[in-house]
């Protein structure tokens, strides 16, 4: 059984807030994702924890101008949980009512928020508990389980403790003039390091993350997610691995139809030429046999191997495409190939 918690992060200027608040808050009602079902979305949890006017608010107040437009102003956290190991939760504690895990987990969310404000100073802004996306399988939703974390990119108590230091250097009451500290967290990590042999490596920050969960949600029996240097299919963005797969599907389907057609054009001429053989040459019946059994096989061997499963290769080609009756390969009656001694 799968256990895993992962963390994905995402940071977003100040033109695209907007639109991840729509989404996470399901304003939008969702129409551009058809991974959401809004008759769950009952299911979610929101909470916001301080509005993104308020953050812009006091940055001006600090800053006497407001943030400028290419700022990075939203840092996301995408915390992705096991289904196999929330439903199992869901289910052990099933007698404590349907909301029981859901607030437990949301407790450990707000730790992990915590956690990260607390060593690298975002402001925390909200988070979406999101139980509606998925896709459905044998008539049931199959759920992507996560939760959206979003953070202000500016760490307002350093600011104000800046400021108060400064002040009071100013004012005389110390000699110590009070180094000036980053007031954007996110500039720092986003700076690549090098690991020991000299090369650049993504900063020790968000492996951190992927740690800060682990040891905050273990106490829920989720374990951390598997590393980037181990699994590099971890930052795949949802929309464009299932565009991969479906391309990949597509491209499958049209080469084993071209495959089949040219595979039926050799069979259309084979039996052409034979026909006109058998009609112009006295060959006894067993030899005759044999000829076309030898070409039968020369033809077959073009397939895929499984030839025994051609027709129904071909019928799944014929309902994924739709061609005209004309066109259609599907043989009228099947046909079985020689067996070699």
């Amino acid at each position: 059984m799968k256990n895993f918690v992962a963390v994905r992060t995402k940071y977003y200027k100040s033109s695209k807030g907007k639109s991840l608040e729509w989404h996470v808050r399901r304003d939008n009602k969702n129409k551009n994702t058809a991974s959401v079902f809004d008759e769950h979305s009952k299911d979610n949890i929101h909470k916001e924890i301080r509005s993104r006017a308020s953050c812009r608010a006091e940055y001006k107040q600090l800053n006497d101008r407001k943030i400028r437009s290419d700022f990075n102003e939203i840092f996301e956290h995408l915390l992705i949980f096991s289904r196999d190991k929330f439903e199992e939760l869901e289910k052990k504690y099933k007698d404590r009512g349907p909301e029981f895990v859901k607030k437990q987990m949301c407790k450990l969310v707000e730790q992990y928020i915590e956690k990260i404000q607390k060593e690298y100073g975002f402001e925390p802004l909200r988070y979406d508990f999101h139980l509606d996306e998925g896709v459905f399988k044998d008539g049931k939703l199959q759920r992507n389980i996560h939760c959206h974390i979003m953070f202000y990119n500016y760490d307002f108590n350093a600011r104000k403790g800046y400021l108060n230091d400064l002040k009071a250097f100013n004012d005389g009451e110390t000699s110590l003039k009070p180094e000036k500290p980053e007031f954007v967290p996110l500039n720092p990590i986003k700076k690549k390091q090098k690991d020991e042999n000299g090369n650049l490596k993504v900063n020790d920050a968000f492996s951190n993350f992927q740690d800060i969960a682990g040891n905050i949600f273990i106490k829920a029996g989720f374990t951390r997610g598997i590393k980037k240097s181990v699994s590099n299919a971890d930052h795949l963005k949802r929309d464009d691995y299932i565009k991969r797969v479906q391309n990949i599907a597509l491209d499958t389907l049209n080469a084993a139809a071209n495959k089949l057609s040219k595979a039926k054009s050799d069979f259309t001429k084979w039996l052409y030429n034979i026909s006109n053989e058998i009609d112009s040459i006295e060959l006894p019946t067993e030899k005759i046999a044999e000829n076309i059994a030898v070409d039968l096989d020369s033809i077959t061997d073009d397939l895929p191997k499984e030839t025994d499963k051609l027709d129904s290769v071909i019928e799944k080609t014929e309902s994924k495409f739709k061609p005209p009756e004309k066109d259609k390969i599907t043989p009228k009656r099947k046909r079985r190939r020689r067996k070699q001694p």
